[in-house]
């Protein structure tokens, strides 16, 4: 599959754009090691989907699970500290689309 390929399915099920681009870059450096599967990514998001939710506890277990500060977490998902922040303290819910951004970060070995 393409780079463009992958943006635009990415983007068409409401990716983040950030995500969607990164992948691209791991697309064009031609490393294939590091690119998913689409139906492992749809399997993982799918999966998720099906929780409807992720919880504060949760969202905090798949950062704490990757090994990666909140900063990071929030490049990786394309997310404004503030938001992680938010999400992890329970005061904001945890879209769908950051819950599948997880999922596919998960599958991909913690790499967006």
């Amino acid at each position: 599959m393409t780079a463009a390929l992958w943006v635009r399915r990415l983007l068409a099920h409401g990716w983040p754009r950030e995500i969607a681009t990164d992948l691209a870059r791991v697309i064009a450096s031609g490393d294939e090691t590091r690119i998913p599967r689409f139906a492992d990514v749809e399997r993982a998001a799918l999966h998720m989907a099906s929780r409807v939710k992720l919880t504060p506890d949760e969202f905090i277990a798949w950062r704490n699970a990757l090994g990666i500060s909140r900063a990071e977490a929030a490049r990786r998902l394309g997310l404004h500290a503030n938001s992680m922040t938010n999400y992890e303290q329970g005061r904001t819910p945890i879209p769908l689309k950051v819950a599948l951004a997880c999922a596919m970060i998960a599958a991909n070995g913690g790499e967006p």
